[in-house]
């Protein structure tokens, strides 16, 4: 989506099913904005669901997209679906992707500030979690504040 990171987040959710004397909740849903006009929306439960494997769901108006550590799937609106699947376990291959990255003195696949801008979005949908309040990062002051 070309943004590199959320305007602001809403998470809520809460302990549902595990109540164990667990602090951290066992289901979770964030909103977050980004300034392209869209919203990124993230939902995690140990509830009973379909698909077991864990997994990321895209979908668009173009069709979704589901990624696990064995591949990816893509269902367009019509037609069949396209499955790809990995050639060898996907956190294996991102170790040795690092190690030779090192080992070569060249970039890894993964740039480092694709890593660090998705922790921003996550450090955001935390913190509005656990403050119930509505949450942006201030970019100057390397702050989450609340909104």
């Amino acid at each position: 989506m070309e943004e590199a990171r959320p305007l602001d987040a809403v998470a809520t959710g809460g302990i549902y099913r595990l109540a164990d004397g667990r602090e951290n909740p066992d289901t979770v849903s964030a909103v977050l904005r980004y300034a392209k006009n869209w919203n990124f929306v993230f939902e995690c439960s140990i509830l009973p669901i379909a698909n077991v494997a864990p997994s990321v769901v895209f979908q668009g108006t173009k069709g979704s997209l589901q990624m696990t550590r064995a591949g990816f799937v893509f269902q367009p609106p019509s037609g069949a679906p396209v499955e790809v699947r990995a050639e060898m376990d996907l956190d294996q291959a991102h170790a040795i992707d690092w190690l030779d990255a090192i080992d070569q003195g060249r970039a890894p696949s993964a740039p480092l500030t694709a890593g660090l801008n998705a922790c921003k979005a996550v450090h955001l949908a935390r913190a509005a979690y656990w403050t119930g309040k509505r949450t942006h990062y201030d970019e100057p002051a390397s702050k989450i504040l609340e909104t």
